[in-house]
């Protein structure tokens, strides 16, 4: 791809970036990408937007895995996929149908930790719930639960 650009008024920087400290935030989805797990399993990667506080407008992805392979490590983890369908308002009991362009622009919450890959930090989305359900600033559980992951990694197909 061939392209110009003005760049008289843009300041040059590095582009590093701040991570997102373990907490929970309100997000919005705003992009939706299809994806096949190492595995052959569908997995949306999902685009959240940090919609208050001093993180608003930060960015997180988060992946979710629906397979119906009960031989694939990503079945193992499908009732993260419910839990996140709960949330987000989409049918999740039964036999289901979903459409990742209906998940665009729900409003939740995610429990962000952080882990170092290739020696940086990065935040990483543990968990969702309604914002009704959203742990406030001072509870107990937003400080301990927040740096650890509910999934082990072994348990992670991709």
């Amino acid at each position: 791809m061939k392209g110009k650009a003005n760049m008289d008024n843009v300041d040059e920087s590095t582009g590093s970036y701040q991570v997102v400290p373990p907490d929970w935030y309100a997000v919005d989805i705003i992009d939706v990408s299809d994806k096949e797990t190492k595995n052959g399993d569908y997995m949306a990667s999902i685009k959240l937007n940090i919609v208050d506080g001093d993180y608003a407008e930060c960015l997180l992805w988060d992946n979710i895995i629906i397979s119906d392979n009960i031989n694939s490590p990503g079945y193992k983890i499908l009732g993260r996929a419910k839990h996140f369908l709960h949330v987000i308002g989409e049918p999740y009991q039964g036999d289901i149908e979903y459409d990742t362009a209906n998940w665009l622009f729900k409003r939740f919450a995610v429990r962000v930790y952080n882990e170092a890959y290739k020696g940086k930090n990065q935040a990483k989305v543990a968990d969702h719930c309604s914002l009704d359900e959203m742990p406030k600033a001072g509870d107990p559980e937003v400080t301990q639960s927040a740096s650890e992951p509910d999934v082990a990694e072994e348990e992670i197909p991709f």
